[in-house]
């Protein structure tokens, strides 16, 4: 059967889609009373349409990724080809055909064409932010600076400047750009840092006022942000423009570890580091020669009511004030006295650290999630100096606790995003910048990443969809509600078909399986096109190390080592963005449905159905093709 999109046509021309697929608007914006809370100050810009696209592709480089970077890279021709040669459709809206040289034989175009189009890749790789578990290089450092390496590590001759411009002066020919931006994804690899930062790399980016060049850590153990980053500044100015429909399109198997290392009172970073400070454990001493160490637990009330005052951090219990009952109160939690309030040799595996981080540690080390939608819609935005609070000396704690949260987020300076004659260098005024005429509504963001298929067919997703998505508020924890798939967990999951059960019981994932503590349980799987034999194979997944923990990915027997299906883990802080951006988010499975064309034109095909849908969303702040004429 031949699979149909049914199209409305709006005034002016403009159209939308109703493709089936594994893709969903993100829902309405927050009523007007809570827009100022959630999203920040509305921008001053009026203009809701545009003729020019500014795309950023954010591409999670850490291992396992390159059958996920392929089937994208295979995916966004058809965004790319509707952009630059728009459909035309009849009176009611149906599709007639393809443009030709921007015209119609008949009907007329659901848009103008984009004769203006830049199109820039990042990677989720930011290194170790002050820890040493990632390299300070790329590729698991790669700075959020655009990325200019093609398929085969050569940079991409038409991406000199950082990105790929289409129009006149730059690429003209629609073949040739998607034949450059294909190698530009193919070029981002899988061998970056494996705590992948898909949303602090976008920020960084297109946001942050005065992007910092490094961590350093001083004696005191205390992080501070060095210098301003030149080359963000200059590619952000030469990419973004003021006036273009900015669309942010990110691909992460994992949930976002974009950890803030000025958090927990400049302590943050010893989250992203092998040896924790004052910790009394050391991890694995059998495979890590003792030089790891273990992260602080949280105290019980963590575990029923990490929303609390109650739920602290075992670390704070030997250096906070002994006059202050609720010092004593930590002092004497029973999960303090383990161990002496650190977690077992065993019990902190850094493969699965960037997980449920309240309740297990007591503490949020990461970036708020509303920092990253308040960054696509706020007209102002921290500095560096309006984000977090002076630091205590270390030496000498808060005299009453909880202790206040580091990161507080005063919005001080104008966002980029909003902005026009963005700044060159950091010797023009990075702050201070004249408004833009772009408003919210030129701002798209679009995540592909680990949720159930199932979760996201509906065209608009409702408050009860959100609830089987993330639970019924996850901002206070709460998880009633939410489907068993995206549950972050290393044991198994109530509900779900376990480890003794055939390796698809479950249509969405398979089954449980053992992690031994050292991975998550997967919200998805998906068959790879082409099964891949993981002898010497980097970030294969039934490789000698992973037979146990692969489960329904591999093969049996002689052909353990062979990995049959792709997978991918709850994405829950990226779906936190989307949920709060509403109507200006599409939301995409990293599973798809199929990974090989059941016909030409397959709409399930690989990440089609997520580029039918944000084409979709885009076309809605697009020029539509009568006002262009």
């Amino acid at each position: 059967m031949k699979l149909k999109c049914h199209l409305r046509v709006f005034a002016l021309g403009m159209v939308t889609t109703a493709c089936g697929g594994v893709v969903a608007l993100g829902g309405p914006e927050p009523a007007t009373g809570r827009v100022e809370d959630a999203l920040g100050t509305l921008p001053s810009g009026t203009l809701t349409q545009a003729s020019k696209v500014d795309l950023l592709l954010v591409v999670d480089n850490s291992p396992s990724m390159s059958d996920k970077q392929e089937l994208l890279r295979k995916s966004l021709p058809d965004l790319l080809t509707r952009l630059v040669s728009p459909r035309c459709v009849d009176a009611l809206g149906t599709v007639v055909g393809s443009a030709v040289n921007g015209a119609c034989a008949s009907g007329l175009l659901e848009f103008a064409p984009v004769k203006d189009l830049h199109v820039g890749v990042i990677s989720s790789s930011l290194g170790g932010r002050g820890g040493d578990l990632c390299a300070e290089v790329a590729p698991t450092n790669d700075e959020a600076h655009l990325l200019q390496r093609g398929v085969d590590g050569a940079p991409v001759p038409d991406a000199a400047a950082g990105f790929l411009a289409f129009g006149p002066g730059a690429i003209t020919d629609p073949e040739r750009l998607r034949a450059d931006v294909a190698s530009l994804v193919s070029g981002v690899r899988d061998d970056g840092c494996g705590f992948e930062a898909p949303l602090e790399s976008w920020y960084r980016f297109l946001v942050q006022p005065d992007p910092y060049v490094s961590i350093g850590v001083g004696p005191s153990r205390q992080a501070h942000q060095i210098g301003v980053d030149e080359t963000i500044l200059r590619q952000r100015r030469d990419f973004l423009r003021p006036d273009s429909l900015l669309t942010v399109v990110m691909l992460t198997d994992e949930d976002d570890a974009s950890v803030d290392p000025l958090s927990v009172n400049g302590q943050g970073w010893n989250f992203a580091n092998s040896q924790f400070a004052g910790s009394r454990t050391v991890r694995s001493a059998s495979w890590s020669l003792g030089l790891e160490s273990t992260a602080p637990r949280g105290s019980s009330a963590c575990a029923t009511a990490p929303a609390s005052d109650a739920c602290n951090s075992c670390g704070f219990a030997w250096n906070c004030n002994p006059d202050d009952p609720m010092c004593q109160a930590l002092r004497q939690d029973p999960s303090c006295l383990v161990n002496g309030g650190y977690y077992g040799f065993d019990e902190d595996s850094l493969n699965t650290r960037f997980h449920r981080m309240k309740q297990r540690f007591g503490l949020e080390p990461r970036y708020p999630v509303t920092r990253y939608a308040s960054g696509l819609s706020s007209a102002t935005v921290p500095d560096r100096g309006g984000e977090h609070r002076p630091f205590v000396s270390a030496d000498t704690p808060p005299q009453r606790m909880p202790y206040p949260p580091s990161y507080i987020g005063t919005r001080n300076c104008s966002n980029p995003i909003f902005s026009t004659n963005l700044p060159a260098s950091s010797s023009d005024d990075l702050c201070n910048l004249a408004p833009g005429p772009r408003s919210r509504d030129l701002v798209v963001f679009t995540t592909i990443t680990g949720v159930p298929p199932s979760l996201v067919t509906k065209k608009h997703l409702e408050d009860a969809d959100w609830v089987r998505i993330l639970g019924r508020d996850p901002s206070s924890f709460d998880e009633t509600g939410i489907d068993a798939h995206m549950v972050q967990s290393v044991k198994a999951r109530a509900g779900l078909p376990g480890e003794s059960a055939a390796s698809d019981a479950d249509p969405v994932h398979g089954r449980e399986r053992n992690t031994a503590g050292a991975d998550l349980q997967f919200a998805c799987t998906f068959p790879l096109d082409t099964p891949l034999r993981c002898t010497g194979q980097v970030g294969c997944d039934c490789d000698e190390h992973g037979l146990e923990l692969g489960g329904p990915l591999c093969g049996k027997g002689e052909e353990a080592n062979v990995q049959l299906r792709g997978k991918a883990y709850p994405g829950i802080r990226p779906l936190e963005v989307a949920r709060l951006l509403g109507g200006r988010a599409t939301v995409a499975s990293l599973c798809p449905t199929h990974v090989t064309e059941a016909m030409p034109g397959d709409t399930q095909y690989a990440y089609r159905a997520a580029m039918f849908t944000l084409g979709d969303r885009m076309s809605r702040a697009l020029v539509p093709a009568i006002q262009a004429r």
